[in-house]
């Protein structure tokens, strides 16, 4: 089930991104207040870095083998920070809008961003010379999301569909069914030929990996649902709203097992991000400027008398 262990505060504005940070209880959040900040989850204390660019932070990705930190700003910027020394080595400049996302592909030495003009693009690293900037739609792209084996990756796009991407030549394939305004994130089913799917309809789609065409829509959340995540054993997963909400599932089954509200010690305003820190802990971001520390899993089976 979902219980808050711990609430950490400090940022002045909405934090958009949460990532795993350099340590075991380590994240980076990313932040309205143009703040990227590195804290501890296990004190809630704020680590020994913290950054302040010239505009709000959208997205955050720590690249540990180089010891960076890419970060997509508000005006389609990517500030590449060396944490060794301390200071900003490369500021990239491709987009004409926001960063809403960037991932690292360990096993190609590329990192890609999506961004808010459409635009998919990607670097080598370390030198950062620019590989592709692919035009894929007029809206915004919102998540990239990687298979396990990083044969492939999913798009979600504003125009609603999940577009299943090549990281070599990056042709792309639609899945058929499409969220209503926009899709706003995606992720592959660690143990199912499936990627999910949510949009601001609401909907968490499940999509067959193989043709493409959807094999289950739940009405899920009250609103755009902005993150999935799943757990490391791939048994559970947790998907976060713009309802305030975050809600835990059970991965085979579908069903859900749990719901965090404010009411219960959950975030007052839209939750834009979630990760699992480990087998028994989510982390959350949110609007309300907290990030949350969860404890997540199922209620232990009572045993028959």
């Amino acid at each position: 089930m979902l219980h808050p262990e711990r609430t950490i505060t400090g940022h002045s504005a909405a934090i958009y991104s949460v990532v795993p940070g350099r340590s075991a209880h380590a994240v980076f959040s990313a932040s309205g207040d143009k703040y990227v900040v590195e804290w501890d989850t296990s004190t809630g204390k704020q680590l020994p870095f913290a950054v302040k660019l010239g505009h709000p932070a959208y997205s955050v990705c720590y690249i540990p083998e180089q010891e960076l930190l890419c970060v997509g700003n508000s005006i389609g910027g990517i500030h590449v920070i060396d944490l060794k020394e301390k200071r900003e080595v490369r500021y990239l400049l491709q987009h004409s809008n926001g960063i809403y996302d960037l991932a690292w592909d360990a096993s190609r030495n590329q990192l890609l961003a999506a961004g808010g003009d459409g635009v998919l693009s990607a670097w080598s690293v370390p030198d950062f010379n620019l590989l592709i900037a692919l035009p894929i739609i007029t809206e915004k792209l919102r998540q990239i999301s990687f298979a396990p084996d990083h044969s492939t990756f999913v798009l979600a796009c504003g125009d609603g569909r999940i577009r299943l991407m090549d990281p070599v030549f990056f042709n792309e394939q639609s899945f058929e069914s499409m969220h209503p305004d926009g899709a706003t994130s995606a992720v592959f089913h660690p143990l199912k030929q499936a990627v999910l799917s949510g949009g601001k309809d609401a909907m968490l789609r499940v999509h067959a990996l193989a043709g493409g065409h959807e094999l289950l829509a739940i009405p899920a959340h009250n609103y755009a649902i902005y993150s999935i995540a799943f757990s490391p054993d791939g048994l559970l997963f947790a998907t976060a709203s713009r309802d305030k909400s975050i809600k835990l599932w059970d991965a085979l089954s579908l069903e859900p097992v749990d719901r965090l509200e404010a009411k219960h010690g959950g975030h007052s305003h839209s939750v834009n991000k979630l990760f699992w820190q480990d087998s028994e802990h989510l982390i959350s971001c949110s609007d309300d400027r907290k990030i949350l520390v969860i404890r997540a899993g199922k209620q232990p089976e009572e045993n028959p008398e």
